[in-house]
């Protein structure tokens, strides 16, 4: 990464601390029982020893805390994300970076929900510079993908296990984001 990545993943940190997220360090390591609860293949896990792996964004490790009693509320953390994907491209890579929402503090999922589409919407426009003319928003089977020029950046939705229930989104994630950001450009 470069360092106007570093620099993106900075601004969109802070901009989340801005609107109300608690920042929190999140662990890269986790049990894989907790990881598999948002990637159930265990072949894409990075495994360390038998009973723990690192984690494929900082979603898994919100996710093992809040089982483990963190406070509802609305964090956020940026750390690594470790991936293994059985093809790696230009924005398909082992690791990046990724900061990432989470919020648990529910009254109505669906007001929460599009409180952080717009804060997501905002961050990556007004903050980061995206042109709006080149995102879309698609739905998926989980919730809805932002798209830069074709692009997946963001995925966003409520998920529910045990007795957590959250709404979960990517802040940001480079080097996908710039990436994206200039596929236009590159493809001229």
């Amino acid at each position: 990464m470069d360092a106007d990545n570093w620099s993106n993943i900075a601004k969109a940190t802070e901009y989340y601390t801005s609107v109300g997220y608690k920042y929190v360090d999140t662990p890269w390591m986790q049990p894989i029982a907790d990881i598999k609860i948002t990637c159930p293949d265990s072949d894409a896990i990075y495994k360390i020893g038998p009973k723990h792996g690192l984690v494929g964004s900082a979603e898994q490790s919100f996710i093992a805390m809040a089982l483990e009693g963190l406070p509802k509320g609305r964090y956020v953390s940026t750390g690594p994300c470790f991936r293994n994907e059985l093809v790696f491209d230009s924005i398909h890579l082992p690791t990046f970076m990724k900061t990432e929402i989470f919020i648990t503090d529910i009254d109505d999922a669906e007001v929460v929900f599009q409180q952080m589409m717009y804060n997501a919407h905002y961050c990556l426009v007004s903050i980061l510079g995206c042109d709006d003319v080149t995102m879309d928003a698609e739905n998926t089977d989980e919730g809805i993908d932002i798209l830069i020029n074709g692009i997946e950046v963001g995925s966003y939705g409520i998920r529910e296990h045990k007795h957590v229930k959250w709404i979960y989104g990517t802040g940001l994630a480079e080097p996908r984001f710039s990436y994206a950001k200039n596929y236009e450009k590159r493809a001229i």
